[in-house]
């Protein structure tokens, strides 16, 4: 193998925890291809050297195996500094995500929260709106709710402020208002293309 020589001027500078103060290496040159020192200074001979930067290597994999090893059971971290870590609010449980305590219950998202009005919010300047559909490319069936920002955002003749109940499926469903009697939810009112204010 041709021997490929590297002129090398390496400044590196860290923080020692131990002894709270600041080294400074200097290498003049390194041949990459058996990694042997050719001459250097700062140090007196190429093992010392080398021995300091694995020692110092070894501290930095160290550190980040202690952050990433250390923590709750299912919590998903969250850095606190930029070398800081913490547990967060978000916990997954098998295939679902919990944000905020943990109840038994099922979904995939799972929002809570013991205070009152303090769960989600969506937010947006133009029409904000939420959508649910049964897939997720040119939808068949879908409904949503929205907040109409201008002329006709959502549905044909709102306006700025409506709060606008959709069905935009293509095909032609209604909008079914339903209370529990008891022992099922039965239909109270239903809105469909028959429906006439």
């Amino acid at each position: 193998m041709k021997r490929i020589l590297v002129i090398l001027l390496l400044l590196i500078t860290f923080n020692s925890i131990a002894q709270n103060k600041t080294v400074v290496l200097k290498v003049a040159s390194y041949n990459i291809s058996n990694y042997k020192l050719i001459s250097d200074t700062g140090f007196n001979n190429g093992y010392t050297t080398r021995v300091r930067l694995k020692q110092y290597g070894d501290s930095l994999a160290l550190t980040k195996q202690n952050a990433f090893t250390q923590g709750i059971s299912g919590y998903i971290p969250k850095w606190t500094s930029a070398s800081g870590l913490d547990t967060s609010q978000i916990r997954q449980v098998n295939q679902s995500i919990f944000i905020g305590p943990y109840v038994t219950t099922s979904g995939k998202l799972v929002v809570n929260s013991p205070l009152a009005d303090n769960h989600i919010r969506i937010l947006g300047a133009n029409s904000p709106s939420l959508r649910i559909s049964e897939g997720g490319v040119s939808p068949t069936k879908e409904i949503g709710l929205g907040l109409a920002t201008g002329v006709n955002d959502f549905i044909l003749g709102s306006i700025s402020g409506d709060y606008c109940i959709i069905n935009s499926s293509l095909t032609s469903s209604g909008i079914v208002f339903g209370i529990y009697n008891g022992s099922t939810t039965v239909e109270k009112f239903r809105v469909d293309n028959t429906f006439s204010n």
